[in-house]
């Protein structure tokens, strides 16, 4: 693996030393072969933008509020500005925007399980890199059953990487401002080809301190309703503490609905439909055991479901605390050492 001394991004307001081999391989410490990592506060920000026309020749950026560990956090999207080529000639035909959304969740997941598969992560300077193809991110995601086009990976790394987030803090200043992928270069091949993408800054620094824990990665991209797989990644995340016998984890749906950016329906009860059918899938998939739904009326009329986890699930997130508490323990043993 390879290492070049470098200064270390303040991205987040706090110093960490420079990133070192032994924190880059224990991102793929003790991995599952069905299992992948997810990032604290960065995999939390509601970045992703769905059902938005792709003929618009202008998108208005997004501002959406979140709270993480009791602290409150804005965002705001801008989308990437991407080229049309002529099919026939090739050349420049116009331009069109594009947010961040469920193409580009897939490409950045498969990105992440390949860097901890193949334990390609490199430091270049004050930045983190993956070394990737898109062959091998096409084979990755045609072995998940995600299959996707040469042409539609590269729009996708192109969107990932032009559209811009900027997080602040509850107090205004900028924690980071920067695109999922600040630099990247495309390569088709991986025996003659050198393509990488450079990581968030906040996905950098966080992997330096180990605040990142599994997930099941083939049960999260099998999941046919986008809210399944979002609301798996919020528990994952949110509820990392789960434990059999608890009590239910309430959801608000219009809460939900905008932090994760889906389309508010002129009739909620057509939001609340496609969210019962996330729920399915994740009993089905033994993540919940049940789950139940009240109806809150008046002029801001809502539905707040309650989810109560499968014992199974449980014992993953017991699996996943368990990892993350041995990253932290070699994390300190090399900075005594």
């Amino acid at each position: 693996m390879r290492r070049v001394r470098a200064p270390s991004v303040a991205a987040t307001g706090k110093h960490f030393s420079n990133m070192t081999s032994h924190q880059l391989s224990l991102f793929s410490w003790d991995v599952g072969e069905n299992y992948s990592n997810i990032v604290e506060l960065y995999n939390e920000i509601p970045k992703y933008v769905h059902n938005v026309s792709t003929a618009e020749s202008h998108l208005e950026s997004k501002e959406r509020s979140f709270k993480v560990g009791g602290k409150l956090y804005k965002v705001i999207l801008h989308p990437a500005r991407i080229k049309i080529q002529d099919p026939e000639t090739g050349k420049l035909a116009g331009t069109k925007e594009m947010f961040i959304g469920t193409r580009e969740e897939f490409v950045e997941d498969a990105i992440m399980k390949i860097a901890i598969e193949n334990k390609c992560l490199f430091e270049l300077k004050d930045t983190t890199r993956v070394f990737v193809t898109i062959r091998q991110i096409q084979e990755e995601l045609k072995r998940i059953k995600r299959t996707c086009s040469y042409e539609e990976i590269k729009e996708a790394i192109q969107v990932l990487g032009g559209a811009r987030i900027i997080l602040e803090d509850e107090n205004g200043d900028a924690v980071a401002g920067t695109s999922t992928y600040p630099e990247f270069q495309l390569s088709t091949e991986s025996k003659d080809g050198r393509g990488y993408v450079q990581l968030h800054p906040l996905v950098s620094e966080y992997i330096k301190v180990g605040l990142y824990r599994q997930i099941d990665y083939e049960l999260c991209m099998r999941f046919k309703s986008r809210y399944a797989r979002r609301i798996f990644k919020f528990l994952n995340l949110r509820f990392s503490g789960a434990r059999y016998g608890q009590p239910p984890i309430d959801i608000y749906l219009r809460a939900f609905i905008g932090r994760h950016g889906f389309t508010l329906y002129s009739r909620l009860s057509d939001n609340a439909k496609q969210f019962k059918v996330g729920l399915r899938e994740l009993v089905n998939a033994e993540v919940l055991e049940s789950w139940a739904v009240e109806r809150k009326k008046g002029l801001n009329s809502d539905y707040v479901f309650k989810l109560i986890v499968h014992s199974k699930f449980s014992l993953s997130m017991m699996r996943a605390n368990g990892i993350k508490k041995g990253v932290q323990k070699k994390l300190g043993k090399a900075g005594n050492g």
